[in-house]
């Protein structure tokens, strides 16, 4: 069973199988690129430096970013504004948030937002 399967193996999830592409890693660096460049983003975007690390597994640095849903609208303009959304068609993610902003992301920038259960996507 999959339960059984070693500890330290790091489950794919499902928005990360079709990143094979020359334009996906191309579009990966970018956003790795620009998550890296800064410790702020926008009006209230903030990564938490303190969080992020580096995943040999994953083979490059995890960084924590977060926004206050209250500035949604501010947090897309600079995802568009930076193309940071091309060639994304789909993201999981989780909470409320996941829920309650899924139809602005799609109809903003074009990106499907697939809704992940928070405790298994626990890191």
């Amino acid at each position: 069973s999959s339960s059984s399967s070693s500890s330290s193996a790091l489950k794919r999830v499902t928005s990360l199988n079709s990143l094979s592409s020359a334009s996906h890693a191309m579009a990966l660096s970018e956003f790795y690129r620009f998550a890296s460049s800064r410790s702020t983003f926008g009006h209230s975007g903030i990564k938490e430096p303190h969080l992020s690390f580096f995943s040999r597994p994953l083979g490059g640095y995890l960084h924590f970013l977060h926004f206050e849903t209250r500035h949604m609208s501010s947090a897309l303009s600079l995802i568009s504004d930076n193309g940071l959304h091309h060639n994304i068609k789909t993201m999981g993610c989780t909470g409320g948030g996941a829920h309650k902003y899924s139809e602005m992301w799609r109809e903003e920038i074009g990106i499907n937002m697939e809704k992940q259960p928070e405790m298994k996507c626990l890191v």
